[in-house]
């Protein structure tokens, strides 16, 4: 179920876990679902509608969301996508699951996006892993660097320099997404009735 840019996890993309979330919270036909997509990611990681029907087809056949028809245009026919028993636990796999080296950023952002309250667990070992795989860039970067004295090394030094520049950066993005999500977990929390914290 891969696309461009959108690196499988397991068996399952940062676009069809995010699908499975946007079932969970409402059923949807597949415009109205990238409507949703591309409304809750915002222009940055939009994705046209017609990519979310290889992803939906894929999810139905794996029995992860049902579908019934919605209605018929000439031979087309429209479904309205519904979760099921496994949605839940489809998408909690999803989530569980670790982020790739290559698309770890943007893999990190859908899930956050995607994610629940309850979800905090699971989004706290995501951020742990992501900063992980930014500081096994720093470390692989600064371990590249060459002896100056050329133009061809002083390139290469600037390559990994900026690697080490772009790798910190994410990693302050990550720890002040930490916070966020703590703080907004803890108004969560306190605006639960005592008997369901």
């Amino acid at each position: 179920m891969a696309d461009k840019g959108n690196q499988p996890i397991g068996s399952m993309s940062t676009l069809a876990g995010a699908l499975l979330a946007l079932i969970m919270e409402a059923p949807g036909h597949g415009y109205n679902l990238a409507a949703r997509f591309r409304h809750r990611v915002g222009p940055a990681f939009a994705i046209e509608p017609q990519a979310v029907y290889p992803y939906l087809n894929a999810l139905y056949a794996a029995g992860l969301i049902d579908r019934q028809t919605a209605s018929k245009r000439g031979s087309q026919v429209i479904y309205l996508y519904c979760a099921n028993a496994r949605t839940v636990t489809g998408y909690l796999e999803w989530l569980a699951a670790p982020l790739s080296r290559e698309f770890s950023f943007r893999e990190l952002v859908i899930k956050v996006t995607f994610s629940r309250p309850e979800d905090m667990p699971l989004l706290e070992s995501n951020i742990d892993n992501f900063e992980q795989l930014c500081q096994d860039q720093i470390t692989n970067s600064r371990r590249t660097m060459v002896n100056a004295g050329t133009w061809d090394a002083a390139m290469l030094n600037a390559s990994r320099i900026a690697a080490v520049f772009d790798q910190r950066s994410k990693i302050e993005w990550a720890q002040q997404l930490r916070e966020e999500l703590r703080r907004a977990y803890r108004e969560f929390v306190e605006r639960r009735p005592p008997q369901q914290r």
